[in-house]
This record gives C-alpha cells, structure tokens and sequence, in this order.
C-alpha cells in the first residue's frame, strides 16, 4: 500500500507523519514523524540581528525509529523578500541530549563545548538537537513596515527515517526520505530609539545661554542614534518661547526644517532676534523620527538677555545751535544730547529728562526738570530746544545735566555736569514810549470832566534783538509836566506782552475834572537784556485849558543808560532823579494816595 506524508503544525511544534489512506486505515496502523521547534527573539530593534534558534526532538514516532538530520534552511520573511540562510548545519553551533549525536569537526555536543562543522546528526527514539542562536539577517528599517510590525521567519529540517523498528511493530508504512519539517517563529520589529538636544548659538556660532540686548540667536540641534547604527536622518521642528520654561504656546514654530546632518541641523534660518534686554526666552526641538528611529523631544533650552551699557553726553547750544561754554547776558541756550550705545548693537532710542541748575556745579536740587522729553532720534540725539532757558543775567554760572531714561536694550546712563558762563556787559539800551488811552481804548490827548483814563506803553529794543520783557512802573502826575511828586504811582505791572507792549487798565485814572492838567509817565524796568527806561512826560487836559510846558533842563532821551547793580534789571524807587525829556524833574516814589 502507498503511503502519503503531511506535515501537522501544533504550536510550534511540527510533526510529520505517515497516514494510511482512509480506505485502507487498520486499528494497528503505526505513524512515524518528527518534532522541530523554533523560537526567535522578539521585539527586536532594527538595526539589530534576527537571532532564532531551533530543537529537533524525535519522540513521537510510534516505532521509535532512528531518526537522521542533513539539512537546515531559515527563511526570513523581509519586506524586500525572502531571504533564506541556505542550509546552515555546517556552521551553526548544536548541543545534543537522548542519546542523539552528530559528525562534526569539533566539540562533542556539550554546552561546554558544542558541536561545529556539523555533517549529520542521528537522534535515537528521546533524542534532541539543539540548534543555538544564531543569526543570518539584520532587521532593516522597511522591515517596521510590515503588518503589525511582525518579521516572519521559517526553518526546514532535511530529515530521514532509517524505519528500524525498536518498538517491533513490525509497520510497513515506513518513509525512509519524508518531506522536510517546517517550524515558524516572529518577531516584533522596534525602530531604534534616538534622543534630541539643542544648544543655542549666537551669531558667532559660540554656544550661550545668556546674551546682551540686540543679539540674534538660534537653535543647534543634534539628534543620537544607537551606538553602532545608522545616523537619525530626516528633519526637526524647533518652538521658540518668550519665557525660559518652554511653557504655554511658543511665540513662533520653524515648521519641519532640515535635514539632518550627520545628525545635526544649524536652524540659522530660524534666528530670533534682535533681542530686548532683560528678558527671558526658550528653544524646544522636537524630532519626527525616521524609518529607524522613533521620535524624541530635546528639553527645554533656557536663555536670558541683559541690557547693554549706554552712555550720555551733553553740548549746550545757543540760538543759533552753537556749542558754547560762555555766553552774553541776555542769551537763550539749550542742551544737546547724545546718547551712545555698542558698537554693532542698536542705536539707544527713548526719552531723557534734563536738569537745569543756576550754578555751575550741578550741586543742590535743580532749579527745574525738562519731564521726559524726546524721543532720540535715529542716531540717539535729541535737540532739547523746547527745554531753552534764558535770557540770561549776565557775571553768572549755570549747568544742565542729562538723564537717559533707558529702553529695551540699554541701560539708563546720566551725563556729566556740564557748566556754563555768561559774560558782565552792558546791557541794551531801550526805548519807552505811551499812549494815554480811553475808557474805550481811543488814543486821547483831551478829556471831558468825568472821563477815566489810563496808560498804554511800548518799549522798544535793538534791531536784531530780543524784544524787551519785563515790568513797568506807572506814575500820575496832577500836572501836565510832570513836575513835582506824582499824584500816585503803580506797583510793577505788566509783563510785556510779545511785542514789548502792556495795556495798563488796572492803573485807571479817573473820574477827571473841568478844566484840569494831567498826565503819566512809564519807567520800564528792564531785563536781563535791556536797561531800564523812563518814557517821555505824556500830558492831558479837559476843557479848553491849554497846556503850557516848561523848556528841557535835562539830557536828550537816547543818553540814558542805567545799569542796576545787581543785574536784575530793577532800579530802586527813592533814587531815580531824571530831569530829561525836556520836562521838569520827577520822583517816583512809592504808591500812595492820590492828593
């Protein structure tokens, strides 16, 4: 009778039997076969060996027939294809037990010493082989792309039945060359792990984790692979944050930029910057992984800024933006400031604030502060000309002295003292002259009885001059020469309006007489430019009185030149005796009731 084989898979067991076709099946029918075992080591990393090892037991064959080994065959089942070993008993390592043996050239089956360069082996009825691991594939990356990661791998043993019978069942089934066992095994496939670091460089390629105000940085990232394995390859994504926590949403994300090199990428193109002084800032790389290697996270890369040094300076300027140290009397200046910071860093920019003194020193409290005023301009200068003081009293000294208020990059700084002088001169000569007005403001030289008057004065300057500031004195005289005291005398009023000019309403005269003589003479007091100046007598009448003046008894007008002592411009009452215009003499003296 003919017999077929089949091969049965039971676990990872697989025997291999001879069957009886059905029609002939008999209740004392012996089946023959042999027990091969397989087992490779899973998970296993790609990159890494695929290390399997195999038993071959002979011990379900019912007539306990000798069975002998010739051949192994692995075939892995790689995503590029089949690969298989060819038959590798010649070079694998095997331990025996059972009785089983092998023709090598060397070892004798032992753990201690196996067997190599093995030919055959025989294995009696309880006899095992062992194949140790061993190795003929390395997993590869597309291999992670199988279905559910598994790398599949198959052994066949070449095997024959010597069909000696031992159990005596005297069987007549017996295959002397049956087919070859099969035995499956699998492994996970994992792709390897890798590990992300960056380090922040400044323009310079230097490494920092601190830098000044102004700098630009980015991020270095390096990603590690295995020892012994393929560089990660692909491409990074860095986050930039505006604190050194890398928490809550970046302020700005690269997008995937790359690719490695070698592992690393320079994100030159992902510079931040330039960076505000004291602040805090933060990278995070985040690499995708490749076909070999998972993805990692580098940690939060913390970095701070400082603020650079900045210094101050101050030119004081006249009104015609002049440097000057010295001025006359009566000048107008102002401060210039220039704000400086480091070279190859942004101009300073914000406000300053600028202290006045009315010494040279900058000593004690300032006589007054600018506010904040600004901003520099776009070379860090500011031309404080809404800050100007003046005019100046001459025989004097004064000083301005800068503050920098700061900005994002720069540090405050404060300028040196910077003094001024202003020379003793005499000062300009000026000119008075009045208008007696109306109630109604008409220039009047007559009056009517009940009628209320009152003084408009002008004084004039030099060409090319300041116009004279300052206050006036006012005198009413009962007479139309202003002879003798004067009726009354104003305090100083005023000031001068823009134009040298002071309406004095508040010094009305009133109500007039029938047929009276009167009249008001102005004293400017002068300024720090200008020296005081007595106007002429202006006369008035009502009715059909007629004015009678005395001849001049004193010096023209124009020779006056009165100088206070002490450059304030104010002459004391009591000692002004000017017998000039052409008129009598007059005394000004202090306010008092009209006679």
């Amino acid at each position: 009778m003919r017999l077929r084989r089949y091969a049965a898979i039971i676990g990872t067991v697989v025997l291999t039997l001879s069957i009886v076709p059905a029609a002939a099946l008999a209740a004392d029918a012996v089946q023959h076969g042999i027990g091969v075992t397989k087992g490779c080591a899973s998970p296993v990393k790609i990159g890494d060996p695929y290390a399997c090892s195999y038993s071959v037991r002979n011990v379900v064959d019912e007539a306990e027939d000798t069975l002998t080994i010739d051949s192994f065959v692995d075939v892995v089942e790689a995503a590029s294809g089949d690969v298989s070993s060819g038959n590798i008993l010649g070079t694998v390592q095997i331990t025996v037990t059972g009785g089983a043996s092998c023709a090598a050239a060397s070892g004798d089956g032992s753990p201690a010493t196996p067997y190599t360069g093995v030919t055959e082996c025989t294995l009696p009825f309880g006899g095992r082989v062992n194949v140790l691991t061993f190795s003929h594939y390395t997993v590869k990356p597309g291999d992670f792309g199988l279905p559910s990661h598994q790398l599949k791998d198959n052994v066949r043993v070449g095997w024959n039945d010597l069909c000696d019978d031992p159990a005596d069942t005297n069987n007549t089934n017996c295959d002397t060359t049956p087919p070859d066992a099969t035995a499956s095994s699998l492994a996970v496939v994992q792709k390897l792990a890798s590990s992300t670091a960056t380090e922040i460089h400044d323009a310079d390629h230097e490494a920092v984790t601190q830098v000044s105000a102004g700098a630009t940085v980015h991020d270095l990232v390096t990603v590690t692979g295995q020892p012994g394995q393929p560089k990660p390859s692909g491409k990074v994504t860095i986050d930039w944050f505006t604190n050194d926590e890398c928490t809550g949403n970046p302020a700005d994300t690269s997008g995937l930029v790359g690719p490695l090199d070698n592992g690393e990428f320079d994100a030159t193109g992902f510079s931040q910057g330039p960076l505000p002084g004291g602040g805090h800032f933060s990278f995070k790389a985040h690499y995708p992984g490749d076909d070999t290697y998972t993805a990692s996270n580098g940690d939060c890369e913390p970095l701070s800024t400082v603020k650079l040094d900045s210094s101050t300076v101050t030119e004081i300027h006249d009104a015609d933006h002049e440097v000057v140290t010295e001025v006359a009397a009566g000048a107008v200046v102002h401060d210039f400031v220039m704000v400086t910071g480091q070279p190859g860093k942004p101009k300073p920019t914000g406000k300053v604030n600028i202290d006045w003194f009315e010494n040279g020193e900058c000593s004690g409290e300032p006589t007054s502060n600018s506010g904040s005023v600004g901003p520099l301009d776009g070379d860090g200068e500011f031309d404080a000309t809404g800050f100007s003081q003046g005019p100046l009293a001459g025989e004097a000294q004064f000083a301005f002295k800068a503050h920098y208020e700061g900005d994002s990059n720069y540090k405050s700084s404060t300028g040196d003292c910077e003094p001024l002088e202003t020379k003793a001169i005499v000062r300009l000569i000026s000119k008075t002259a009045t208008e007696i007005h109306s109630a109604s403001h008409a220039v009047i030289i007559g009056g009517e009885e009940g009628d209320f008057v009152h003084d408009f004065v002008t004084v004039t300057g030099q060409p090319d001059q300041p116009v004279p500031t300052g206050m006036v004195t006012f005198a009413w005289f009962e007479n139309a020469t202003c002879a003798g005291d004067p009726a009354e005398i104003s305090d100083s009023l005023g000031p001068l309006d823009e134009d040298g000019e002071y309406d004095a309403t508040s010094f009305t005269q009133g109500p007039l007489v029938a047929d009276g003589l009167y009249a008001f003479q102005a004293y400017y007091e002068g300024d720090a430019a200008y020296q005081p100046s007595l106007g002429e007598c202006e006369p008035l009448f009502t009715g059909g009185t007629e004015l009678e003046t005395s001849p001049p008894s004193g010096p023209p007008t124009d020779t006056l030149a009165t100088t206070s002592t002490d450059g304030s411009g104010s002459v004391p009452l009591l000692l002004i005796i000017l017998g000039i215009l052409g008129l009598a003499a007059v005394v000004l003296t202090p306010s008092r009731a009209k006679r």
